[in-house]
């Protein structure tokens, strides 16, 4: 299987997740299951297609015009203003990026892939059916990891190939 069959079988598959492991964008798509094979934790719930975000990225909402929620909320506190010195934007729930992606996803919990594509510079794009469009933006030129796309054949229980998208990918 190559890596363009992985990107095609997102083509109608339901927003499962938005999450974050520290800075790093998790979001989760089609059929969730529980995987007992990762690094010894029982029960972790996954979902069938993951892409995982190192890169800029935001999520747009065609209709009005506007940001959604963008990476560097997760820097932000959850209320807009001066940040405390307390502020730490690794707890959960306790910066902008939490507060809104949960808002989001809340709001558009049936939505699903209408449409997923890869500019020339390796930008990934999902647009989605509420009319909101996810994208990345690569702002390496090193080698460094942008953004990958992974996930399980569920019928046939295989792992599938990572896509992984480098800055200086050429």
């Amino acid at each position: 299987m190559d890596n363009c069959n992985i990107i095609e079988k997102l083509q109608g598959k339901k927003l499962g997740v938005i999450d974050r492991a520290s800075s790093m964008l998790c979001l989760g798509f089609g059929s969730k299951y529980i995987d007992d094979t990762y690094k010894g934790i029982h029960n972790l719930e996954v979902y069938e297609f993951r892409i995982h975000v190192q890169c800029a990225w935001r999520i747009v909402n065609n209709r009005l015009g506007n940001i959604i929620v963008a990476s560097e909320d997760i820097y932000e506190p959850k209320e807009n203003g001066i940040v405390p010195e307390s502020f730490d934007w690794e707890l959960k729930d306790n910066n902008m990026f939490d507060d809104k992606a949960k808002k989001w996803f809340e709001l558009t919990e049936n939505i699903y892939v209408d449409r997923i594509y890869i500019n020339k510079f390796k930008d990934l794009f999902i647009d989605f059916s509420d009319n909101s469009t996810f994208q990345t933006f690569l702002n390496y030129s090193s080698d460094s990891e942008c953004w990958r796309i992974f996930g399980k054949d569920i019928i046939n229980g295989v792992k599938l190939p990572h896509f992984v998208v480098c800055g200086n990918d050429s």
